[in-house]
């Protein structure tokens, strides 16, 4: 054997080691770390990454259940897959930050569950109208944007927040009664625009509420929906001036 054949040998076994390593390597970085269920169509994700798995989306197709138990970063197109598009639950407990726009494409969801996360205001929802149910608990919220588009809304539970503002009109003219739960915030006052459009027999719990501004129509309805509440509603009504009725 020539010394010319033998050094080339002597090149490529270590070239060729290299590649398989770097193979090797490429495919770990490729395997979706989180696992399947067919019978509900879900991806259940409990292995911490710095990062969403989304390799994982092209593997299955009609997805219907994200379940997501480790924090994650969660980025605008994180959650942007054509399998995706028929996502019913969303459960992304635990994450540490949420893109205003992540949820866009998700148009089907009727469950979202952002609950023990690190955020502190809620992303973008106007394409969840469909959503029944709304839990952001024990996260680091400080105040509700309206959810008024939500009108299949049934229960949302922000409890164990820092919330301490509600939009006007936060809650909406559901197609059925609204449970609300917004215990342990620092939510003082409100309007009461925040929660006079919701269906009358809705229930309410707050603990540190303590005035609720409201013109006499917006008393009057109070009055006329009798909603639930843990607190005496009626009693913390101030009145103020209706400036469409001076």
């Amino acid at each position: 054997m020539s010394l010319v054949v033998l050094f080339i040998r002597a090149l490529t076994l270590p070239f060729l080691l290299l590649l398989a390593v770097t193979s090797v390597v490429s495919q770990q970085s490729d395997e979706c770390p989180c696992s399947w269920r067919d019978d509900n169509r879900s991806w259940r994700c409990e292995v911490p990454g710095e990062a969403v798995p989304t390799q994982c989306w092209q593997i299955h197709e009609d997805v219907r259940i994200i379940q997501f138990l480790v924090p994650f970063p969660i980025g605008s197109h994180d959650l942007n897959h054509e399998n995706l598009l028929n996502v019913e639950r969303l459960e992304i407990n635990y994450v540490t930050s949420i893109a205003h726009d992540a949820l866009r494409s998700l148009t089907k969801v009727t469950y979202l569950d952002i609950m023990k996360s690190n955020i502190t205001r809620l992303p973008d929802l106007s394409s969840q109208t469909l959503v029944s149910s709304l839990d952001a608990s024990h996260s680091n919220l400080v105040d509700a944007p309206s959810l008024a588009h939500l009108t299949h809304l049934a229960l949302v539970s922000l409890h164990h927040n820092y919330i301490e503002r509600l939009a006007d009109d936060f809650l909406p003219n559901a197609d059925g009664t609204v449970g609300m739960s917004m215990v342990h915030n620092s939510l003082t006052e409100m309007n009461a625009s925040s929660i006079v459009q919701a269906p009358p027999l809705s229930s309410f719990t707050f603990d540190q509420l303590e005035v609720v501004w409201a013109t006499q129509q917006e008393k009057d309805t109070l009055v006329a929906k009798n909603f639930y509440c843990n607190i005496d509603l009626l009693s913390i009504v101030k009145i103020i001036d209706d400036p469409t009725n001076p």
